[in-house]
């Protein structure tokens, strides 16, 4: 299968025809100065992608002509980053953090003390770093990425599928649902109801309801239906023992729930259905799992990304009821799964 771009951006549309979209020696990236990141990143927080490079550095040159010269990957970064471009070898001064950085001129190619710093003293380029959540989160890169290979990187640093799951595992589900690779794509099936239709199957013959809550941007909500809920175990789980519904958390059509009527209320540049927010308690996160009763009782919703192994105890944790007598920790702890690669 050729290589396709998968990302959708989350929040600027990107023009391919715009005259923006003519590559310049440093691609389609608006790239930022270091302090003006970090000044923008104070007032309005947001995921930092810092690509550290040298002018003599030859692959730093190509990546700026090939993976951010790329109309979809450029659009992805300049809507969801801070995108800087570092030399690490300038002569600048940058403050940082009440510090002054300088390059101390040592060597024959004086390295910046901040790149030092942030590389932690390797100094591989271009090493592009991933940073989010106020510097909590942190994935250094070294080396050339093509667009394979930075995609699913923006995504695991964006939708914060770093809360539940590892890189190498991410991405080795991103690669299976969507890329060639020595992997075989699962062909499980999943019987997705509708909400209302899991309701009334649920009076008849009582089974809990499973409502994945998603959107058609949501790119980790796109990996996990592509390959969470295509695993064998996890679909064969779900059509024997709940009644599975998928959700548009950005549905257009009314539904009822509880005796109530829920539709999606576009004021104040809402852009969610009611019933995903008030199942969520108005803290929805993209994807989620949400359990409810046979009584129509929203017993709690679980956020985030899940491979296969991480979504198999969950299910099983809730459908043995086991959430009212026994804390996670201790039941994930001797739960053995049956989910393999």
């Amino acid at each position: 299968m050729k290589f396709k771009h998968l990302l959708l951006i989350l929040l600027l549309p990107v023009s391919l025809n715009s005259p923006a979209q003519v590559a310049s020696p440093e691609g389609l990236v608006h790239w930022l100065g270091f302090e003006e990141a970090m000044e923008l990143n104070e007032n309005q927080p947001k995921a930092i992608l810092i690509d550290f490079y040298t002018d003599w550095c030859g692959w730093c040159k190509k990546m700026m002509a090939t993976t951010y010269s790329d109309p979809v990957i450029a659009g992805y970064i300049n809507a969801n980053f801070y995108p800087i471009k570092f030399n690490a070898e300038t002569r600048d001064s940058i403050h940082y953090n009440d510090t002054v950085y300088a390059n101390q001129g040592v060597g024959k190619r004086p390295t910046h003390d901040l790149a030092i710093q942030f590389l932690g003293g390797k100094l591989t380029y271009p090493t592009t770093l991933f940073l989010n959540n106020n510097f909590q989160f942190k994935l250094m890169v070294p080396g050339y990425l093509d667009l394979q290979q930075i995609e699913p990187l923006l995504v695991y640093t964006v939708e914060n599928v770093y809360f539940t799951t590892g890189y190498n595992d991410f991405k080795y589900y991103y690669d299976k649902a969507y890329h060639d690779t020595s992997a075989v794509r699962d062909t499980a099936h999943v019987n997705w109801l509708t909400l209302e239709d899991a309701i009334a199957k649920a009076r008849k013959e009582p089974r809990k309801i499973v409502v994945v809550l998603q959107t058609k941007w949501c790119n980790g909500c796109k990996t996990m239906m592509n390959s969470t809920f295509n695993n064998p175990v996890i679909a064969d789980y779900l059509n024997k023992e709940f009644y599975p519904v998928y959700f548009d958390a950005e549905s257009e059509d009314s539904l009822m729930f509880q005796g109530k009527l829920f539709v999606k209320n576009t004021q104040n540049g809402n852009m969610f259905h009611q019933f995903a927010l008030a199942a969520t308690q108005f803290k929805l996160i993209l994807p989620s799992v949400l359990f409810i009763s046979p009584t129509e009782q929203v017993i709690t919703p679980v956020p985030y990304y899940m491979t296969p192994e991480n979504l198999e105890p969950v299910l099983n944790y809730f459908l043995n009821d086991k959430y009212t007598t026994e804390k996670w920790e201790e039941f994930r702890k001797k739960f053995e799964g049956k989910v393999v690669r």
